[in-house]
């Protein structure tokens, strides 16, 4: 009798005990994001502005990405010779690029009318870091190939990386800021992306500062940042 007894109670508290919620694989990860990116974009001109759809999507972006991971690699050998304290500033200033970068760099390919329209071709994955490989609907109508590297940090996959048509959105920002810190030390850089003037190098201590142009911090070219602008959303237009 108090054998039937325990196992009663064995089995009771295996049905009343918690089980581990399942973790969502790298897949379902962009999966969900772009679902929750698409029913923004649906509903931009029906239930939100378009500033406050804008603005709902980079905040879903900004809670995708692995900002530390993407800032050591887009510094590149810089990173280690920081201090803590640098890294951190860094990774802050960096996060607000990437947001901005990773958002114009998929609107500027793809074709968002309804939303993004994506195909899910295969998953890669190998300890805490995954390559999902798809393609998006591009704006003339073919198919965009986009892989996005991921990174599992607190047991979520974010987004480390993305590369379109084989140009890595990380790489990108690494070759402009490798091209800057050849001329200007390390707080002239800082100094930019705070939107304040350069810092000359003691290499270059006759250039006159005024005349730099700039990178524009988005994929694809180091392009002069006159006239950037953020990327527009699509209008919805009923029909008769």
């Amino acid at each position: 009798m108090l054998a039937r007894c325990l196992i009663l109670l064995v089995l009771l508290l295996g049905l009343l005990s918690p089980r581990p919620a399942h973790a969502a694989s790298p897949t379902e990860t962009m999966e969900t994001f772009f679902e929750q990116a698409n029913l923004l974009l649906r509903g931009a001109d029906r239930t939100r502005g378009v500033e406050e759809t804008r603005r709902a999507i980079r905040q879903l972006v900004n809670d995708m990405i692995e900002f530390r991971e993407a800032a050591a690699h887009a510094l590149g050998p810089a990173w280690s010779s920081r201090s803590q304290e640098d890294q951190n500033e860094f990774v802050e200033l960096f996060s607000g690029v990437l947001e901005r970068g990773f958002v114009a760099a998929l609107v500027s390919k793809a074709n968002v009318a309804g939303g993004v329209k994506i195909t899910f071709l295969s998953e890669t994955a190998t300890g805490d870091q995954a390559i999902v490989a798809t393609t998006l609907l591009g704006r003339n109508g073919t198919d965009v190939p986009v892989e996005y590297r991921l990174f599992q940090r607190g047991g979520r996959w974010k987004i480390q990386d993305v590369i379109i048509e084989d140009v890595s959105l990380i790489a990108n920002y690494r070759a402009q800021f490798s091209r800057i810190l050849r001329d200007y030390p390390y707080t002239g850089l800082v100094a930019r992306m705070k939107g304040e003037a350069p810092e000359a190098s003691t290499s270059d201590a006759t250039a006159d500062s005024q005349s730099v142009s700039w990178p524009r911090w988005i994929i694809g070219h180091m392009g002069d940042e006159r006239g950037a602008a953020e990327p527009s959303l699509p209008e919805r237009t009923e029909r008769d």
